[in-house]
């Protein structure tokens, strides 16, 4: 087991540990009693076990998707252990994102991220924007989505989470590096804290 400590690593496990209700540790214990030797198979023995967690009673899982939650213990898990930098993702890229809650109810945000984006987000990370934003909708979902110079795409989710409070959470793929991974997530967070100042 890897015991450096990343900071994305930390919440990444103390993410798997609100939502699932097993400690890392466990988690650990689970994935090692077996060799593993593929994602397939981690997923697997994750899937198995949150699905007896989710039969206890009162537990956490209910109502979640095991499926999904399965990938995300796998790929916590590779990073823990080395198998996977921090960062990749299932298909070998990387990616970055951050988010952040917003007091405002779901079609103001959505109008005060478009007015913020056009005036005040002419690069991120230092990497320009090429073509103009898609602006898209649901009746739940609002969506800002564009592509970075370096070919990265990035996607402005927002959804209502509260009575007059909304998540905004921006999210990059195609980057090459666990670098640029760790980087465009700091700059992600520097500009989601900057587009809260701004309506403050």
């Amino acid at each position: 087991m890897n015991t450096t400590e990343n900071p994305e690593l930390s919440r990444a496990w103390k993410s798997t540990e609100k939502s699932t209700g097993y400690s890392r540790q466990q988690w650990m214990t689970v994935l090692e009693e077996t060799e593993l030797t593929s994602h397939a198979e981690i997923v697997g023995v994750a899937r198995k076990k949150l699905g007896e967690l989710a039969e206890q009673p009162g537990s956490l899982l209910a109502g979640k998707n095991l499926d999904w939650w399965a990938q995300s213990v796998a790929v916590t898990y590779e990073q823990q252990t080395g198998r996977r930098p921090v960062g990749q993702r299932c298909d070998g890229s990387f990616g970055a994102s951050a988010s952040k809650t917003i007091p405002l109810g779901l079609d103001e945000l959505a109008a005060a991220w478009e007015k913020f984006a056009a005036a005040e987000l002419p690069e991120v990370n230092g990497v320009a924007w090429e073509g103009e934003p898609r602006i898209t909708s649901s009746e739940k979902w609002r969506y800002w989505r564009a592509n970075l110079a370096n070919g990265a795409p990035v996607s402005i989710n927002m959804s209502a989470k509260a009575p007059g409070k909304s998540l905004i959470s921006a999210e990059m793929r195609k980057l090459n590096t666990s670098e640029d991974s760790v980087d465009f997530k700091a700059a992600w967070k520097a500009v989601l804290a900057r587009f809260a100042q701004s309506i403050a």
